[in-house]
């Protein structure tokens, strides 16, 4: 299993707001339908929130970012975006 974490960060509550909203009836769902296993997103701020998407591998990670390439340059225009990624070494879930 592969991860990426996108955090974001608006310049106001309301610019982070919009994109929640337009991420969770827009590309989550995509994101979903391309072969993501999870897709998670926390506010952490009043301005910020983070993404965590888990896929089954690095490969598919790879194709979903070049599917959003394009989405992704247009939202760095009005949002700070930071990225990390890597393979879960292990999960933990309470059943």
């Amino acid at each position: 299993m592969y991860i990426r974490v996108r955090t974001i960060t608006a310049s106001n509550e309301i610019q982070l707001n919009m994109w929640l909203e337009n991420f969770k009836n827009v590309h989550g769902p995509f994101i979903l339908q391309s072969g993501a296993l999870k897709v998670s997103v926390s506010k952490i701020d009043k301005n910020k929130a983070i993404v965590i998407v888990y896929l089954p591998d690095k490969e598919l990670a790879n194709k979903l970012q070049k599917s959003f390439n394009s989405s992704i340059l247009q939202m760095k225009e009005f949002l700070k975006i930071d990225e990390v990624e890597g393979e879960v070494i292990f999960n933990i879930d309470k059943e």
